[in-house]
């Protein structure tokens, strides 16, 4: 359930370790529940990064967080858009499609 925090980490360029320093007195953890996606994006602001929350995006930008919910991913996934495609940290690499259909996004402001 590392997901939020190795999304944000991908994007501030700090490691693991240093950005999940960034959700301390969130609630929710990395290991059972995850981090609501607005403790990513309040995590992102402590990085002096701006992001919002949107339900749906027509285009999706590079740095565009994704949170899937389905059958495959009962608690909820993040994953992050990049230029080569999507950073799925579950799986540990790139990937050219999302595995499964996003429920909300937290874009760039």
């Amino acid at each position: 359930m590392g997901c939020g925090v190795a999304c944000v980490a991908s994007l501030t360029g700090l490691s693991y370790s240093d950005s999940r320093l960034l959700f301390a007195g969130r609630p929710g953890d990395d290991h059972h529940r995850g981090y609501s996606r607005k403790s990513v994006i309040l995590a992102l602001a402590k990085a002096r990064l701006r992001y919002e929350f949107r339900r749906k995006v027509p285009n999706v930008p590079v740095g565009t967080i994704v949170y899937l919910k389905d059958a495959t991913w009962p608690k909820g996934h993040y994953l992050v858009r990049q230029s080569r495609g999507w950073m799925d940290p579950f799986h540990e690499r790139i990937t050219s499609r999302l595995p499964g259909i996003p429920r909300s996004y937290v874009v760039p402001a």
